[in-house]
């Protein structure tokens, strides 16, 4: 190899640390730049870099080849993205530190000192409707779902005939290809609710246990039913009891308790768990936990 150039070396000393590894994006993919992976970072025409997390700038040296020997162009100090040109070849030899302006630039997802968009996994745990988009070079996802968990139901006119136990809210997990910049709408259960991403992924919510009525003397409400999910990997709440049994609320699936048989009626536990049967008392209540969505990538 013909070394033309040997009066210019440029050379950027970089503290890594676990928390500010600075990401190259190159050719769609994150790379990341820690103690023990070294620099300089070759890269050949044709190939695409951009600036991910923790990474403000890089420090490049050009080269034109010719005839299998590098001849140096120019020096190279990238803050956008851009391509390798034809017959040449870039050396990486540095990398600033520092938030980038695309990253500061996606408004609701990154503040001025962390890039919390690049943060997996991304937890929706309050029941309501929300938007997630999906992270600039980020092509798969997966999916966690929970339903929400029915309420217990009630005794019939304060008698020890207890209402049925919630079923429990079912779970769900897969795996997605996506295309950056998506827009899903994210969907988390109340009690009884449906958690979902778009199209994608749902786990329904258990039903509710009956009231004890007063029919044939007396009778005892029933159990609601578990909910489901559509996921290939699934797995369905827990059916609440009658109660003539002990009115526990359902499990939900992979995930919370169901309310215990009491002579109050209990809330079923986050997520998904039914709430048991019997009355509320002292200003408490009986109702199915909440679900959630987890996406990771």
């Amino acid at each position: 190899m013909k070394k033309t150039l040997l009066f210019f070396i440029l050379l950027t000393s970089i503290t890594l640390t676990a928390q500010n590894d600075p990401v190259l994006i190159i050719d769609n993919v994150n790379i990341t730049f820690k103690t023990g992976v070294s620099l300089p970072y070759w890269l050949k025409a044709g190939q695409t870099v951009d600036l991910g997390p923790n990474a403000r700038s890089a420090s490049i040296l050009e080269f034109t080849i010719n005839n299998n020997n590098l001849i140096f162009s120019q020096a190279i100090s990238l803050t956008v993205a851009q391509t390798v040109p034809a017959n040449k070849v870039w050396k990486i030899e540095g990398i600033g530190i520092g938030i980038n302006s695309n990253s500061q630039s996606l408004s609701g997802f990154s503040t001025n000192t962390v890039p919390t968009i690049f943060t997996s996994p991304k937890k929706f745990e309050t029941p309501g409707t929300f938007n997630w988009v999906v992270p600039p070079s980020v092509t798969s996802i997966c999916v966690e779902v929970w339903g929400g968990g029915g309420n217990g139901g009630t005794n019939y006119n304060n008698s020890s005939y207890k209402g049925g136990g919630g079923g429990g809210g079912g779970y769900g997990y897969q795996c997605f290809t996506v295309v950056p910049g998506t827009v899903y709408s994210i969907s988390v259960a109340g009690p009884e609710g449906t958690s979902s991403v778009g199209s994608l992924i749902s786990a329904t919510g258990g039903t509710s246990g009956t009231t004890a009525i007063n029919f044939n003397n007396n009778s005892f409400g029933l159990g609601g039913n578990g909910g489901s999910s559509n996921a290939t990997f699934n797995i369905s709440g827990s059916n609440g009891l009658n109660g003539d049994v002990s009115a526990t609320g359902g499990n939900g699936g992979n995930g919370g308790i169901g309310g215990a048989s009491s002579v109050c009626g209990l809330n079923g536990s986050a997520p998904g768990g039914g709430g048991s049967g019997s009355a509320p008392c002292n200003g408490g209540s009986n109702s199915g936990a909440r679900g959630q969505v987890y996406i990771y990538w």
